[in-house]
């Protein structure tokens, strides 16, 4: 049963990362194209951060089990500092996306500083995600008791 919960954990890892590296070929034909914000490129982009909202919360369901299931304690280090870099995943893309969409309506930004923008909170995202990758995987020590 272990092992399932770790293919379900890695299967829902690339759902909650995976279709944001879908965003940066619209944003590269957005800025070539010179396409304002419209539906062709908001749409798609809103459906990926929904794929990965909710892959994230397969994440952490099949995180909980594994954790409940397998052979580390909640207090692992590397289990601590993943929970904590997951939440701070979470208030992220919550506000992330949304917070662009708003400032570019309510600051009358241009499509490049919008698109810019939304380029970059994707890394952000990328990156924070590829931290909890690294410690997942590495399972650092950092203390033990």
């Amino acid at each position: 049963m272990y092992k399932t919960f770790i293919f379900l954990h890695i299967v829902s890892a690339i759902l909650a990362t995976g279709p944001l590296f879908m965003i940066f070929p619209l944003l590269r034909y957005a800025e070539r194209e010179r396409i304002d914000q419209s539906d062709t490129i908001i749409v798609p982009i809103q459906k990926a951060v929904w794929v990965v909202m909710h892959g994230g919360h397969l994440v952490v369901t099949t995180g909980v089990l594994l954790i409940i299931f397998g052979p580390y304690p909640w207090h692992t280090s590397w289990v601590v500092l993943t929970v904590l870099v997951m939440l701070l995943c979470s208030f992220f893309l919550a506000t992330a996306y949304s917070k662009q969409w708003k400032a570019f309506e309510r600051e009358h930004w241009t499509n490049k500083q919008l698109w810019s923008n939304v380029r970059r909170v994707t890394w952000i995202y990328i990156g924070i995600m590829l931290m909890m990758l690294w410690l997942m995987v590495t399972k650092p020590v950092l203390w033990s008791f």
